[in-house]
């Protein structure tokens, strides 16, 4: 169960039911389906993906400079840094962008949406079984 504890804009007390999966946390199917989402946030979720799928993932980390999501915020959407951290941090929180491991050998994560989590791990999972 993830729980938000404490939060400006949203209602403490909120629970999440989890489950590992494969490597990753994806929300369990009994769990509330959506959490309303803004037209903004539709355009970073976009970006997410389309940045995971061509293999570029960004980051959920400020450390990562150029990857860093909020990067992609304060200049496509012109934010603040706080306020590209704070979509960031929601859009994690809210369970409609999730952190995976991308690549193992060098101990990378990055971004995408919780069905290309789940489709990743699937994958991983089929490699690890063909060898």
């Amino acid at each position: 169960m993830l729980e938000l504890k404490k939060a400006n804009l949203a209602r403490t007390g909120t629970t999440i039911k989890l489950r590992w999966r494969d490597g990753v946390f994806v929300r369990d199917d009994d769990g509330p389906r959506q959490l309303l989402v803004s037209e903004e946030d539709e355009r970073v979720i976009a970006e997410v993906e389309s940045a995971f799928n061509a293999r570029m993932p960004l980051s959920a980390h400020p450390q990562a400079g150029g990857r860093w999501l909020g990067q992609w915020i304060m200049t496509a959407r012109r934010k603040s840094r706080k306020a590209a951290k704070a979509v960031v941090d929601r859009l994690i929180a809210r369970g409609k962008l999730v952190d995976v491991e991308y690549d193992l050998h060098r101990h990378r994560s990055g971004l995408c949406t919780p069905e290309q989590a789940e489709k990743f791990a699937r994958e991983r999972a089929a490699m690890k079984r063909t060898g």
